[in-house]
């Protein structure tokens, strides 16, 4: 199935209507999915689920905080994707699963363990997007200085886990004064 998002240099005027009406689609999409039985709104998802593209994402990540309707093994099914070659897809499967965590902590171990194990891009991705939206306790913090300090030594790595850091620091700032290892970090 062609995907209905994809990025154009000089979208015509057509082009412009269609991504108008797709975003007003995606973000009314959480008042339409309410208004179906329990029956219809569990088919909706598994086949958002079976088709991972960017627009199936972006209805996914709108959804993501109404836990009640997405399956129990959520971001298992989510982290099976991330190591696509797409980035944008990498980006958009990490910031739904850190949106999701915010309403259902419960796999939360699981998915930061995913995003510490590993030197590849979508490790990075995810960790931001954790630090974006997920308040971590002071030993995931600490962890996270580690992981980073990892994937910033990675060529391949190193902007992505610079973007991890920045998010880091941007969004914790009160548990890093607490660190010891954070101004040891930046010492010169």
């Amino acid at each position: 199935a062609k995907d209905l998002m994809c990025s154009r240099i000089y979208p015509s005027s057509q082009q412009k209507k269609n991504d108008e009406f797709l975003t007003r689609f995606i973000d009314n999409f959480p008042l339409l999915i309410n208004s179906c039985s329990n029956d219809d709104q569990k088919k909706l998802v598994t086949q958002l689920l079976k088709t991972i593209s960017t627009t199936s994402l972006l209805i996914l990540t709108c959804i993501s905080q109404n836990a009640s309707i997405l399956p129990p093994k959520f971001t298992s099914i989510l982290l099976q994707h991330l190591e696509n070659k797409n980035t944008l897809i990498v980006q958009l499967l990490s910031e739904c699963i850190a949106k999701y965590l915010t309403v259902d902590p419960q796999s939360f171990p699981e998915v930061f363990n995913r995003a510490s194990n590993g030197q590849n891009i979508s490790n990075c991705i995810l960790l931001s997007s954790l630090f974006m939206h997920v308040n971590l306790p002071i030993n995931y913090v600490n962890q996270s200085f580690i992981i980073i300090d990892s994937l910033i030594l990675n060529r391949k790595t190193t902007a992505y886990s610079i973007h991890a850091l920045s998010s880091l620091l941007l969004t914790h700032q009160m548990q890093l004064t607490s660190l010891s290892v954070a101004s040891n970090q930046f010492n010169v």
